[in-house]
């Protein structure tokens, strides 16, 4: 049996892992299709990442046993089931499809075993909460078979997984790494992450001695996705087109608010502005609360990441400006910034 550890961040926009030292991203859009589903195909030199389609099977998760999904790219604009913002990830099975799909391409034989052990995370505000962090723990733990239905290259192959997965906050590994990288400049000063999702903003704090405070750790109900979602209603209202919440967040994190229609290419950075600031107050508040704290008045720095941690960036230096302490953005590539918490899941695998 092939054994592997790894770092895994089940994001709500995509997962991302780095399993011993390989990184891998998957949008997660999942699409449920019936069993006798035959996939369209033009090309016979489709890429994996592009045509993935399992069977799922995991009977302790029956809202996924012997189901077939289309998963990432295959499913966006194609029907996709997009979960409301509000969802709590310890609540949503359907953030474990591109998970077990991505774990399954690892697979080196059609049938092969493999025990994955490692950590994931949960949002602050669910992890503080025991009922919903073992709730997940129990979900993602145990005993998956992953079968490759259309996918390219991979036809037919049933991988088996047994799962081993340690459950710990977000945000709070990536702060321990940077402190560590860094400790000849930043000793014993207390330090905090934001970590800015699609769903949540997960902050936590460590205290000059690397231990949390849990009283100035939390977590909020704001991420990307509702910014996300009322732009494309705008860009509906306004152009008549209706884009996925994928596709809104692909112009605002790499296109720069550039929306090509056709032959022509629309800024709408006004509408992108518009509907980003009042989240962001609602974040820059949270922080300004944090640090009236008479524990949170020391905290030198924080690191911001996060696939959001790009989207919110202008409007959250206008807080640097009003407060002592240090925002520290962790990567100016959205690309980058997304991997934090899988890399820092993965260092302490390895430890």
């Amino acid at each position: 049996m092939k054994r592997v550890r790894g770092g895994f961040d089940l994001g709500n926009n995509a997962f991302k892992m780095v399993l011993e030292g390989t990184r891998m991203k998957i949008p997660n859009v999942v699409r449920e299709v019936p069993l006798t589903t035959e996939r369209k195909r033009i090309s016979s030199n489709e890429k994996m990442e592009n045509t993935f389609d399992v069977l799922l099977r995991c009977p302790h998760v029956p809202e996924l046993d012997g189901k077939r999904f289309f998963v990432g790219n295959l499913a966006i604009g194609n029907g996709e089931q997009e979960i409301d913002p509000q969802t709590k990830k310890a609540r949503n099975p359907l953030v474990l499809v591109p998970f077990l799909t991505g774990l399954a391409t690892q697979a080196e034989s059609e049938y092969e075993e493999m025990q994955v052990s490692g950590f994931a995370g949960l949002p602050m505000d669910e992890y503080l909460i025991g009922a919903l962090k073992e709730e997940y723990r129990q979900r993602i733990n145990g005993r998956f078979q992953v079968e490759f239905i259309s996918t390219a290259g991979r036809e037919g192959w049933r991988v088996q997984l047994y799962l081993n997965i340690e459950i710990k906050p977000e945000g709070m590994a990536v702060t321990l790494r940077q402190i560590q990288k860094n400790m000849g400049r930043w000793k014993r000063q207390a330090m905090g992450a934001i970590d800015i999702g699609a769903f949540s903003t997960d902050i936590s704090v460590l205290d000059r001695d690397l231990e949390p405070i849990p009283e100035l750790c939390q977590g909020l109900q704001i991420g990307t996705a509702s910014a996300l979602e009322s732009i494309r209603e705008t860009v509906n209202k306004e152009y008549r087109v209706n884009f996925t919440r994928h596709m809104i967040d692909e112009i605002v994190t790499t296109e720069n608010g550039k929306m090509q229609l056709g032959v022509r290419e629309i800024d709408i950075q006004d509408i992108i502005q518009e509907h980003f600031r009042p989240y962001s107050g609602q974040i820059a508040q949270a922080i300004t609360e944090i640090l009236g704290h008479p524990k949170g008045a020391t905290i030198a720095r924080f690191f911001i990441f996060g696939g959001g941690s790009i989207a919110y960036k202008p409007y959250l230096m206008e807080l640097q400006e009003r407060t002592y302490s240090e925002f520290v953005w962790l990567d100016q590539d959205p690309e980058e910034a997304i991997f934090e918490n899988a890399i820092a899941f993965y260092l302490l695998a390895c430890l």
